[in-house]
């Protein structure tokens, strides 16, 4: 007799529950770097408070 296997029917009752927050976040951080401006300038040379 094959032992039963659980990893099938957890992974899919997981995978309902957090696919919205799953896609959320991904929609989230695709939002956040398309802000972000291309050409960054160099964090080395500057003290704390410059960028505040």
């Amino acid at each position: 007799m094959r032992k039963f296997d659980p990893w099938p029917v957890f992974f899919r009752r997981e995978w309902n529950r957090n696919w919205p927050f799953l896609v959320g976040f991904a929609v989230t951080g695709i939002i956040i770097t398309k802000r972000m401006p291309r050409s960054r300038p160099s964090f080395r040379g500057t003290r704390g408070g410059e960028f505040l």
